[in-house]
């Protein structure tokens, strides 16, 4: 199945949020995925642990995309900044 950030089940609009990662129950950021219970995500640790023991079919299929679904670089913010107004 070819899952892209498009999904119409997920996109760039899918607001990014602080999650529960399903593998070791820490706090991490990401936008939900169809095929997991909500409110639960996936981890960057959990998911280099389980990148070396999976496809990347595999972790598509489970977990979405890497840097859109899970472990989202904290250079992208979970709510857009707000537009600055002149003074």
């Amino acid at each position: 199945m070819d899952i892209t950030p498009n999904h119409p089940l997920t996109t760039h609009d899918t607001p990014i949020k602080n999650l529960t990662c399903c593998c070791c129950g820490e706090g991490c950021r990401g936008r939900q995925w169809h095929n997991r219970d909500t409110g639960y995500g996936l981890c960057p640790t959990c998911a280099d642990w389980i990148a070396n023991r999976e496809s990347q079919d595999e972790m598509e299929a489970c977990y979405g995309k890497r840097g859109f679904h899970y472990a989202i670089p904290e250079s992208v913010h979970i709510h857009p900044p707000l537009p600055s107004t002149p003074h």
